[in-house]
């Protein structure tokens, strides 16, 4: 006897159902029929809830509806009460419900007081009418809302169930966001603060990271929703939920949500440069007055991931002018969309060339008036410039040259070049080059002191990795665990030091910033990483598996390629010199030696000669005079 009963309540159901499913596909002009005809009903029972509640005999229907009935129809059709879309109705359309039925309540009540049309409709009946109304016609809108993502939900199987980390204003917003897209179906939060274990935010219940094991079967991602939490706490909640087998999201940073980059509902996986950054302190008062604001900017390789940052920056900083030099034409346009997307009327200039090229540089030196150059064009890949000696040698020596030159001899006021760590006691060509760059910008520098030329400041900054720049190991590590493996790691014990590319470049600006001419900037590196953990991370960030002898089911495995010719294991700062403190804690300075005018310019001359005859013997041999510290590779040895 039951199972006819279940069978056909079943059936009610499946119809009810199909024909509401089939009523949100009506065309637009039907679906607003329904809804005008839905709040009809809700007036008229809300007439009748309060005749029958009176005892008024039906008397204030018929008093009353036949008048109500048309006002209402045109009056919500003129005042726009059918426009909204129920499906993502917020608190803004509710209170637009409840003032709209005021309004016409009223309007009702003047007229009834101006025709006679009853003498039991007072103003207390009408207020009492309009908190029955709205409570039917709200709630007619939430459940109709609720309905339609029921109805997404169980059409779209590939919705996901999640779990938002944070309960704080960004965890708000992304569960506000998520709620009206089908493809998340928010289950609880998760928050560290235990006073919010047992409580509900936004009708959802709050548990501790610690609980997760309990429910880690209701969902298949966490979103991480917080910002000011440390990087040392973030990788800990990380490996928590990933040694759980739980995927981790995570919503942008406050600064690309307040620039409108992306929205508070733009997910991605947590990446490596997220762990490893620093939040850093910049003091940004005046903003770089000297340097930048009101000045004419030159950034020479402005398309690479060090200069393009610095354009990025720059822009915000109030700039005359911002030269953008760069010989690679793709890089040139990516860079250019990507400053006049921010800043539609921002003063650039575009130039395709050769930093190398000294009749270019003059004519931009002298017809734009530069007053600051930041020159980090270069080729920066150790394996490239090894097997292409010739054109890293022109390309990193010559461009510091002739940039130094024509700066020392033009209205230029500061001059930044970007180093590296591996012009510190180099063990390979690209930072002997680089080495070689900057003693050629201390000569300049002393040159500017010895002739008291006061207008002018010549400085260097130098630093290690950058986190997803073009030479850092992290792009190669993502392309290859992309591809399914192996990631290959030089040596076990290699460890380096690591930054982010918008971090290192506030810090050169920083630096430039506190520049008196001649100084050596050493950026602090923070804490030096192994490179094996580096890749282990990365592997994991991915949501995969380290594959080893101890895990043969893991997913991606390692393999140690032996050092290339000129690797380090570890790398350096500092050359000779002790470091200073600066103004700012994160900056170093240093003072160090540079090579007599005679012996430089002789040499570097000669240089040219070899390098214009592509002689790379008599090249090698010049440079090795020029930096005694270069701890030349086996090859080059052979070629002396």
């Amino acid at each position: 006897m039951k199972k006819p009963i279940i069978e056909n309540y079943i059936k009610i159901f499946n119809f009810l159902y199909n024909f509401l499913f089939k009523v949100l596909y009506l065309k637009l002009f039907y679906r607003r029929f329904i809804l005008l005809s839905l709040d009809i009903l809700i007036i008229f029972f809300s007439l009748l809830i309060i005749d029958f509640s009176f005892k008024y005999n039906f008397r204030l229907i018929n008093d009353l509806f036949i008048f109500l009935f048309p006002i209402s129809i045109i009056f919500y059709s003129i005042t726009g009460q059918y426009k909204s879309i129920t499906r993502y109705i917020s608190s803004l359309n509710i209170y637009t419900i409840l003032v709209r039925n005021f309004i016409l309540l009223i309007i009702f009540f003047i007229i009834n007081k101006l025709f006679y049309l009853s003498n039991l409709l007072n103003f207390n009946i009408i207020v009492l009418l309009w908190i029955i109304i709205n409570f039917f016609m709200v709630n007619s809108r939430i459940y109709i809302k609720d309905f339609i993502s029921y109805l997404n939900a169980t059409v779209k199987k590939d919705t996901s169930n999640v779990a938002i980390y944070g309960v704080g204003r960004s965890g708000a917003q992304l569960a506000s966001s998520l709620s009206l897209n089908s493809k998340y179906k928010i289950k609880f939060f998760i928050d560290d603060d235990s006073e919010l274990s047992k409580r509900r935010m936004l009708g959802l219940p709050i548990y501790p990271l610690k609980k997760i094991n309990d429910f880690k079967n209701q969902i298949d991602t966490v979103l991480f929703a917080i910002h000011n939490i440390n990087k040392k706490r973030k990788l800990e909640i990380f490996n928590d939920l990933q040694s759980k087998s739980i995927k981790v999201l995570q919503v942008p940073s406050i600064e690309k949500l307040e620039s409108g980059d992306e929205r508070i509902d733009t997910l991605r996986p947590i990446a490596i440069e997220d762990i490893l950054s620093r939040e850093i302190s910049i003091n940004k008062e005046k903003s770089f007055i000297n340097c930048i604001n009101g000045s004419v900017v030159c950034v020479t390789g402005a398309g690479g991931s060090i200069g393009s940052e610095l354009c990025t920056q720059i822009i915000n900083l109030n700039p005359k002018l911002l030269i953008l030099l760069e010989w690679n034409e793709h890089n040139l346009y990516k860079i250019k969309n990507k400053l006049l997307n921010k800043k539609i009327d921002l003063k650039i200039k575009p130039i395709l060339g050769n930093a190398c090229d000294k009749n270019l540089l003059e004519i931009i030196f002298e017809k734009y008036n530069v007053n600051t150059v930041f020159h980090a064009a270069a080729h920066k890949h150790v394996t490239i410039v090894e097997e292409n000696p010739i054109e890293g040698i022109y390309n990193n020596i010559f461009s510091t040259l002739e940039i130094c030159e024509l700066a020392y001899k033009s209205e230029v006021e500061s001059l930044i070049y970007i180093s590296t760590d591996k012009a510190v006691r180099p063990t390979n060509l690209m930072g002997a080059t680089k080495r070689l760059s900057e003693i050629i910008v201390k000569y300049y520098a002393n040159e500017i002191k010895k002739n008291q030329l006061n207008n002018k400041k010549f400085s260097i900054v130098r630093f290690g990795n950058v986190l997803g720049s073009s030479g850092s190991v992290v792009p190669l590590f993502k392309k290859q665990i992309k591809n399914g493996g192996p990631v290959t790691v030089t040596d076990e014990a290699v460890v380096r030091y690591f930054m982010t590319i918008p971090e290192a470049v506030e810090l050169v600006l920083e630096a430039a910033n506190l520049s008196k001419g001649g100084e050596v900037f050493l950026l602090d590196m923070g804490e030096p990483v192994k490179i094996l953990e580096l890749a282990k991370q990365m592997i994991k960030l991915s949501g995969l598996k380290v594959k080893d002898e101890n895990n043969l089911d893991g997913d991606i495995e390692i393999i140690f390629t032996g050092l290339k010719p000129g690797e380090k294991l570890f790398e350096e700062l500092i050359i000779d010199a002790k470091s200073e403190k600066t103004k700012n804690p994160l900056i170093f300075k240093a003072n160090e030696k540079g090579l007599e005018k005679e012996l430089l310019l002789e040499n570097l001359q000669l240089l040219k000669l070899h390098v214009e005859k592509r002689d790379i013997k008599k090249s090698i041999k010049i440079i090795s005079n020029l930096v005694q510290e270069w701890q030349k590779s086996t090859y080059y040895q052979t070629l002396e």
